[in-house]
């Protein structure tokens, strides 16, 4: 009898054959044999992840912060420099204001952006920044004080962006790195 072949005698062993190769079957056909999945690399050597966002677009990083500053900021100063003559009317202001507010506002945006853009912003600069926001903050609440003629959507306007001023500076006094 060979030695390969089964036998149907109780008293004989079977003999093992060595495995053979899977076969491996064409890309088009799918197949769900553990033999045709790629082998994972060990976890100490695998491709590092792809970078992310990271802490750059973190609102709990003064980079995060200052580019948040500078898109709403941006926006803002946009939207007066387009609808001067609307809002001027809504809020009870001259256009020529407004157009100017805008003009400001588009180009502090743009610093604020450049500043954003650094791989470290230096902590002076977020410092000024944070002080300018509080400034900016307080005039308005002054403006609408001195002006008792204010329109109700300039009473409601000038306080609620104020306010988020205030928390410009707030969050990017509180996303500065401790000094070393």
């Amino acid at each position: 009898m060979p030695a390969n072949t089964p036998s149907n005698s109780p008293s004989s062993t079977p003999r093992r054959t060595p495995p053979s190769t899977p076969r491996r079957t064409p890309p088009s056909t799918p197949t769900n044999s553990p033999a045709d999945t790629p082998a994972l690399a060990p976890a100490d050597t695998a491709a590092p992840a792809p970078a992310g966002p990271g802490p750059a677009a973190s609102p709990r990083t003064a980079r995060g912060v200052l580019a948040l500053d500078a898109v709403v900021t941006g926006g803002n100063g946009l939207l007066y420099l387009a609808f001067s003559g609307p809002l001027g009317e809504l809020f009870g202001a001259r256009q020529a204001l407004l157009s100017g507010l805008g003009l400001f506002l588009t180009g502090y945006a743009l610093a604020l952006a450049a500043l954003a853009a650094r791989r470290r912003p230096p902590r002076p600069a977020v410092l000024t920044v944070a002080g300018l926001n509080l400034a900016w903050a307080v005039l308005s609440l002054v403006t609408l004080a001195v002006r008792p003629e204010s329109s109700t959507a300039a009473t409601v306007w000038i306080p609620l962006q104020a306010a988020v001023v205030v928390l410009f500076a707030v969050v990017q006094l509180t996303a500065l790195p401790r000094r070393p």
